[in-house]
C-alpha cells in the first residue's frame, strides 16, 4: 500500500500484485516491478508463471516455496522460461523447415517413374496425404 501512496507502483498491478495469496509472492512482485525488472507484460507473464507453478506444485502436494522467494528470484526464473520458450520456437522452426524438405523431396521423387513403381514393386501404395499433397 505504501508503494501506491509513493507513487512507485500503480493501482492496477497493486491489483494484480494482491491478488497471490501468498505474502513471500506478493514481496517478490512488488520488488520485482519497482526495480524496473518486470514491467508490463513481462510483469503479467511472471505472474502467470508463478500462477502455474504454484498450481503444480499444490497438485503434487509439495509445499510451494521452499526458499524465500525475492524480486531476483523471481526475475532470473521469468529470464529461464522466456529463454525455454525461444528455444521451443527454434525448435518448432527447424522442424518445421525439415519437415517442408522432406516434403519437397518426396513430390521431386513421386515424379520419378522408376520411383513410383519400385515404391509399388514394395506394395507401399498407401503415403500420407499431407506428405504428398500440393497444399501445404
Amino acid at each position: 500500500m505504501d508503494s501506491v501512496e509513493a507513487g512507485r507502483i500503480p493501482v492496477s498491478i497493486a491489483v494484480l500484485i494482491s491478488s497471490s495469496d501468498d505474502p513471500g509472492v506478493q514481496n517478490a512482485l512488488s520488488e520485482a516491478y519497482e526495480s524496473g525488472a518486470l514491467r508490463g507484460a513481462r510483469f503479467k507473464e511472471a505472474k502467470r508463471i508463478i500462477a502455474r507453478f504454484s498450481a503444480r506444485r499444490i497438485e503434487s502436494g509439495k509445499p510451494i516455496l521452499r526458499h524465500k522467494l525475492t524480486g531476483e528470484a523471481l526475475v532470473r526464473e521469468y529470464q529461464q522460461r522466456t529463454r525455454e520458450q525461444q528455444a521451443l520456437v527454434k525448435r518448432a522452426a527447424l522442424t518445421r523447415e525439415r519437415l517442408l524438405l522432406l516434403k519437397s523431396a518426396m513430390r521431386t521423387l513421386l515424379k520419378d517413374e522408376h520411383f513410383v513403381t519400385l515404391l509399388r514393386a514394395e506394395q507401399l501404395n498407401d503415403l500420407p496425404e499431407p506428405l504428398i499433397s500440393e497444399k501445404g
